[in-house]
């Protein structure tokens, strides 16, 4: 079946099932307090309650929330760390953790993952212990040295305490389990994960066709703009956003072929706090609008529901950017006169 079919139905399929929105509570344990501190409530596919116990010193974190995705199943998972997140998608059915955890939480399965590190300067260690995981991960990334010298690095392992079976945590732009992604972003070398059961992204079949070009660059509230003018080709263009006001743009490429569910062009939250916002068309990520506007109008609900306030920050971003360009241009003009 020819990409551009593939990726047709996959869109067809995300607008014929797009998923209701619910409203659920949004409050966090404060450990001064001794008290639940509650927010404005928030809004998405799923609420969801967690706890994360910390051993130095011994304490209990809790907190809800809302996501947006496609949950495996409702209900409460404890991970390898013996963490906990409790999914649900009913109005405010976040509210009464109590409820939540009335049944014991299911313990999701574990599995035997080979450990590698191969960094690409070093000579790798001869053997490293195995470790047991609900995932397992693997990363592929470029490196430059300061000689010039371009190649990989490698490394393989377990999932984290705070991974569980909706999103991957790990990384500003989120997919589902039991797939490979290859990402680029501002900031970052190029990337290629794997999450889930298979070894290594030796089998992964990424698309080659159909891709698009995004922007891929990086903003912070707290850092100086760091000028980066980069464009990338992918499956989707990308913009990720922290909830301490870092954005990301960027692109994706996946291999979803093993993942019940699949990504899509839409919005997509993690209980991390990390928003995804998704779009298959060129340049479609220079700014949330032109994102959101690209959308189909199934999913309009999706529009404007995130509480993170960066729609100016992509006014300054772009608005840099093209500064960057227009002096990296005429610094080539000059430096070329000068030759002559």
């Amino acid at each position: 079946m020819p990409l551009l079919v593939k990726l047709l139905l996959v869109l067809l399929i995300a607008c014929d099932d797009v998923i209701a929105l619910i409203r659920c509570k949004k409050c966090e344990y404060d450990f001064e307090t001794e008290q639940e501190i509650c927010g404005p409530d928030c809004t998405g596919t799923l609420c969801f309650y967690s706890e994360y116990y910390y051993t130095q010193p011994q304490r209990l974190f809790t907190r809800k929330g809302c996501v947006a995705g496609v949950a495996p199943s409702s209900g409460c998972r404890m991970n390898q760390d013996g963490q906990v997140l409790c999914l649900c998608d009913t109005e405010y059915c976040n509210r009464d953790q109590l409820l939540l955890m009335a049944a014991p939480p299911t313990q999701l399965p574990l599995q035997v993952c080979k450990r590698e590190l191969v960094n690409g300067i070093e000579p790798p260690k001869r053997w490293m212990k195995p470790c047991a995981g609900n995932f397992c991960i693997y990363k592929k990334s470029k490196f430059t040295l300061e000689n010039g010298t371009k190649g990989y690095s490698h490394s393989m392992d377990c999932s984290t305490s705070s991974d569980f079976d909706l999103f991957y945590s790990q990384l500003p732009f989120l997919f589902y389990p039991e797939s490979c992604a290859k990402l680029e972003y501002g900031g970052q070398p190029d990337e290629t994960i794997c999450y889930g059961s298979m070894p290594d992204a030796s089998a992964a079949d990424f698309p080659a066709e159909g891709l698009v070009e995004c922007h891929a660059d990086f903003l912070s509230r707290h850092l100086p703009y760091i000028p980066i003018r980069k464009l990338c080709k992918g499956q989707f263009c990308v913009i990720a956003a922290s909830s301490q006001g870092d954005v990301y743009r960027g692109c994706i490429t996946l291999d979803q072929s093993k993942s019940e569910r699949q990504i899509a062009p839409g919005y997509y939250k993690s209980y991390s706090g990390m928003e995804q916002w998704i779009c298959a068309t060129s340049s479609c990520n220079y700014d949330l609008q032109k994102m959101e506007e690209s959308w189909p109008e199934e999913m309009a609900e999706y529009k404007n529901i995130s509480q993170l306030r960066i729609h100016s920050l992509f006014e300054e971003l772009n608005t840099a950017s093209i500064h960057t360009t227009a002096t990296l241009f005429f610094f080539t003009v000059l430096m070329t006169c000068i030759h002559l």
